[in-house]
């Protein structure tokens, strides 16, 4: 690990990435637009190879930069920044709010800027960008924010203590994402989703021009939806 959060920041993002040679243009993509809007940003990489992964990390613009070992999928590598902020939380005095993002999507600037100017309008415990309705209602895990309040409850902190280190799909989405947002739920805070993924295939031509544009060339042929 390397790095350390200030203590007057307001609004920290955790960053789940699995950092490959040919992953580091969209992961350096993301963190300019992630720096210009969050406070502070704590990079979690899941790796294989630890050697490696410091190599390919070493660089990186992130206000801390933790590499880990690849368990648990992109809830494993949350649970690692969240258990990272929890712990330093007194000294977080001015904190009010905490982003989880994974680098399973593309992120455009301007769309961001947009979800998180509503996120504060709103104002509520948690914000979610994408759901899913199988196999019952749950807030997706790609990219959603909690307030501090909500941060700090019993019921998120008893998740992540428990949450066991799995590497399969299928433990990532009923024991990670049904398991997280069924501890959310339980808190009976406000829950919103006030935005959606931009579906690329049905912009008009200009429309999508207009929109592609905004995307580096190095960028597009990512294979990962935008949000």
């Amino acid at each position: 690990m390397n790095g350390d959060l200030k203590s007057e920041s307001t609004h920290i993002l955790i960053y789940a990435t699995y950092l490959a040679e040919n992953k580091k243009n969209i992961i350096n993509y993301h963190l300019n637009i992630f720096n210009s809007i969050f406070d502070e940003v704590v990079l979690i990489n899941n790796s294989d190879d630890f050697k490696t992964a410091h190599k390919l990390t070493k660089d990186l613009k992130a206000s801390v930069i933790i590499n880990r070992y690849n368990s648990g999928r992109d809830i494993g590598a949350y649970k690692e920044g969240y258990s990272y902020i929890y712990n330093k939380i007194d000294s977080l005095a001015s904190l009010k709010k905490i982003t989880f993002i994974n680098d399973s999507i593309i992120i455009v600037d301007r769309n961001l800027l947009d979800l998180f100017s509503k996120i504060e309008l709103f104002g509520c415990s948690y914000h979610g960008s994408t759901y899913a309705l199988s196999p019952y209602f749950h807030g997706q895990s790609f990219l959603f924010s909690f307030s501090i309040n909500l941060f700090k409850r019993h019921e998120i902190n008893e998740f992540f203590k428990y949450y066991r280190l799995v590497n399969s799909r299928h433990n990532a989405v009923y024991k990670g994402e049904l398991g997280l947002f069924k501890a959310i739920q339980s808190t009976n805070c406000e829950t919103i989703f006030n935005y959606d993924p931009l579906n690329i295939f049905t912009l008009k031509d200009n429309e999508y021009s207009s929109f592609i544009e905004k995307i580096p060339l190095n960028i597009r042929n990512y294979s990962a939806p935008f949000i």
